[in-house]
């Protein structure tokens, strides 16, 4: 329990999952989705396209 006082600032999940992910570049949409075996798609941006260095 959290008490008034303190600050959550960090939250990690530590576990095993349920079904199987595959990272997939972004086309136009960033939803994911599954086939028919429920195997996960998850679309991501490129970093070039979300991040500029100076």
């Amino acid at each position: 329990m959290i008490k008034d006082q303190e600050v959550l600032r960090v939250l990690i999940a530590i576990g095993h999952p349920a079904h199987q992910s595959t990272i997939v570049p972004a086309q136009k949409s960033l939803a994911y989705y599954q086939d028919e075996q429920h195997h996960f798609y998850v679309p991501k941006k490129a970093l070039s396209k979300i991040v500029t260095i100076l």
